[in-house]
C-alpha cells in the first residue's frame, strides 16, 4: 500500500513495516539471492528477531550493524529500531582499529554482525557481538510473533533512531542524529518529487551501511509498498543488466562510478531492459560527455542526478522525471518541504545565478552531531543547516552546484573551484579520476595542482596539458601528477586535500 500518499498517521519506521504487514501482507518486499519475502513474513521475522535481541537486556542505548548487503542487513535494521535502541551502521571493511574508534564514540556495546566481521570484533574489549550468518538463520526463527512489536509510541516520532557516518576521520567520527521524523518525511518528499510508485521494483547495489541506502530507498519503497532487490556480491555491468532482465527492475540508484562502468560495456540485445524506466545518481562529478554515451545506451531511461548531504535527512533536491534530459548539470529543484537558499558571506540571499553558499531548512534536517553540540551549532544556524557547499539558482528555481566552500583555491586573489576543473579533465576518455587542490605559493598563496589516475596508460602529461589549454583558463590549469589510485573517505568518496 502506497503509504505517502495515503493519510495514514505514521509514529517511526517500523511503524511502516507495521503497516504494510496489516494492509498490504502478501506482496513481496525483498528478493534477494532468488528468494521471495513478503511483508507478512519479513514483519514476522523483524518481530521474532526483535523479541530475541530484547531478551538480551542490551544496556546500551545503541547497537551496531556491521553486515553486508543482505536480507540479514533489513532484518536487523527494523529489529533494532523495533526494541526502541538507535542503529548504528558500520563498514564490514574497517579494520579492527576503525571499527573500535567508532564503537567508543557511538556509545555501543553490542553488535549484530556476521562471521567474518565477528572475527574483527571478538578482539575488542567490552563488546558482545549477536552473530548471524546462512548456517544460523534460526535466531530469526521463533514459534510466535507480537503484534505489538509492529507499532511504537506517538511520542518517537522526534526520537534518534539512527546514528549515520558523514565527513569526518575514522580516528576522530562524526555521526549525525536523524529521528523517525527526519526520515520519514524526507522519503515522503523524495518518493513524491521523483515520482515513484508503489509498483516500482527498486535494485540496491549501494552499500547497506551508506546513508542513503538506509533511508531515501529502504524507507522510501518500504513506504510505497514496493520491492527492494538486492544485489549480492559486488556490482558489474553483466551482473547489473541480468537483474534488470531477471527482476523486471524499474528504478535504480547509483554513483557515478557505476554509471562510468556501464559506459564501457558492450550492450547487447541478450537482456530485456525495458522495465527499467528511472535511474538517479549523484554524491560526485559526472561529465557531461559519459553521461551523453549513457543516455544512447538507454534511451528510454530518464536519468535524473540528486543532491543532498546526511545532514539533511538526506535528500535536499533532485532533477524531476519530466525534466530529465531537458537541462545538462543541474541538480534540480528543491524537493516538497524543503526551503533552499543560496546565500553570500553576509547571509544575505543572492540574486539568480550568483555563486553562493547553499542553506536548508526541512523536516529531513538533523537533530545534531552525535555528542558534538558546537560543531552542530556552526552548522544549524537560525534555523537553516548550512551545507558547505556551494552552488547557484537559475530563474526558473534549479540549482547547479559549483564545489565546496572549504575547497575553493584562491590564487592571487581569484576564486577557483576544484570541482569545476575536475568536471573538465573528467571528459577526456583517458582520464579515469581526478583530484584538483591548491598548493601553497608564496607569491600568488595559491596554485592550482591535481593527481590524475589514468584510464589509458597512453596518456602523457603533455597531451593532458593541452586538453586542459582547450577548455581551461590559464590561471585554472593545474601542474599535473600521475598517480595509481587516490585516498578515499569512510564512505568511498575521494578524500580532500587541504
Amino acid at each position: 500500500m502506497d503509504l505517502v500518499r495515503q493519510k495514514i498517521e505514521l509514529f517511526s519506521v517500523t511503524d511502516i513495516l507495521y503497516q504494510q504487514y496489516k494492509r498490504n501482507p502478501d506482496r513481496e518486499a525483498v528478493i534477494y539471492k532468488s528468494v521471495s519475502y513478503t511483508y507478512d513474513s519479513i514483519f514476522k521475522l523483524v518481530c521474532n528477531f526483535a523479541k530475541k535481541i530484547d531478551s538480551m537486556k542490551i544496556t546500551s542505548d545503541n547497537v551496531g550493524i556491521i553486515i553486508p548487503r543482505s536480507l540479514h542487513y533489513i532484518i536487523s535494521y527494523f529489529a533494532v529500531a523495533l526494541i526502541g535502541k538507535v542503529i548504528v551502521p558500520l563498514d564490514p571493511a574497517l579494520t579492527i582499529n576503525e571499527i573500535a574508534n567508532t564503537l567508543e564514540y557511538c556509545d555501543v556495546d553490542t553488535v549484530i554482525c556476521d562471521s567474518n566481521s565477528a572475527l574483527k570484533i571478538k578482539e575488542i574489549n567490552g563488546i558482545n557481538t549477536i552473530v548471524i550468518s546462512e548456517d544460523n538463520s534460526d535466531l530469526f526463527l521463533c514459534n510466535s510473533y507480537h503484534d505489538h512489536f509492529g507499532c511504537r509510541r506517538k511520542g518517537d516520532y522526534e526520537n534518534t533512531y539512527i546514528l549515520l557516518h558523514t565527513s569526518g576521520s575514522i580516528n576522530a567520527p562524526k555521526r549525525v542524529m536523524l529521528s523517525h521524523k527526519n526520515v520519514i518525511e524526507n522519503a515522503k518528499a523524495h518518493a513524491l518529487h521523483l515520482d515513484l510508485k508503489e509498483e516500482d521494483r527498486a535494485l540496491i547495489a549501494l552499500p547497506m551501511y551508506f546513508g542513503y541506502c538506509n533511508t531515501a530507498q529502504i524507507i522510501t519503497h518500504f513506504l510505497l509498498g514496493g520491492t527492494l532487490i538486492l544485489l549480492d556480491g559486488l556490482f558489474s555491468p553483466h551482473r547489473f543488466l541480468a537483474f534488470i532482465d531477471s527482476y523486471r527492475i524499474s528504478v535504480f540508484t547509483a554513483v557515478p562510478t557505476m554509471l562510468s562502468q556501464l559506459v564501457d560495456h558492450n550492450f547487447s540485445d541478450k537482456h530485456e531492459l525495458s522495465s527499467l524506466r528511472q535511474i538517479t545518481f549523484g554524491g560526485a562529478p559526472m561529465p557531461s560527455a559519459t553521461m551523453d554515451k549513457l543516455k544512447k545506451k538507454l534511451k528510454k531511461v530518464n536519468f535524473c542526478q540528486t543532491y543532498g548531504l546526511t545532514e539533511a535527512g538526506p535528500r535536499i533536491s533532485a532533477v524531476k522525471p519530466a525534466n530529465a534530459n531537458s537541462i545538462e548539470n543541474t541538480v534540480g529543484n528543491a524537493i516538497p518541504g524543503v526551503k533552499l537558499k543560496v546565500v553570500n558571506k553576509l547571509g544575505e540571499e543572492t540574486s539568480p545565478f550568483s555563486i553562493g553558499e547553499i542553506i536548508v531548512q526541512s523536516p529531513g534536517m538533523m537533530k545534531g552531531y552525535y555528542k558534538l553540540e558546537e560543531e552542530t551549532n556552526q552548522t544549524i544556524i537560525n534555523g537553516f543547516l548550512h551545507t558547505g557547499d556551494l552552488g547557484y539558482v537559475d530563474d526558473s528555481g534549479n540549482l547547479f552546484l559549483v564545489g565546496r566552500l572549504k575547497n575553493i583555491i584562491i590564487r592571487g586573489g581569484i576564486n577557483i573551484y576544484p570541482e569545476e576543473i575536475e568536471s573538465y579533465l573528467l571528459q577526456n576518455t583517458k582520464v579515469k579520476e581526478v583530484l584538483v587542490y591548491g598548493k601553497d605559493d608564496s607569491i600568488l598563496g595559491e596554485i592550482v595542482h591535481a593527481k590524475v589516475v589514468r584510464k589509458d596508460a597512453t596518456l602523457s602529461l603533455d597531451e593532458l596539458l593541452e586538453f586542459a589549454r582547450k577548455g581551461l583558463t590559464r590561471y585554472k590549469i593545474p601542474v599535473f601528477e600521475f598517480v595509481d589510485s587516490l585516498p578515499r573517505t569512510y564512505n568511498n568518496k575521494i578524500k580532500r586535500l587541504h
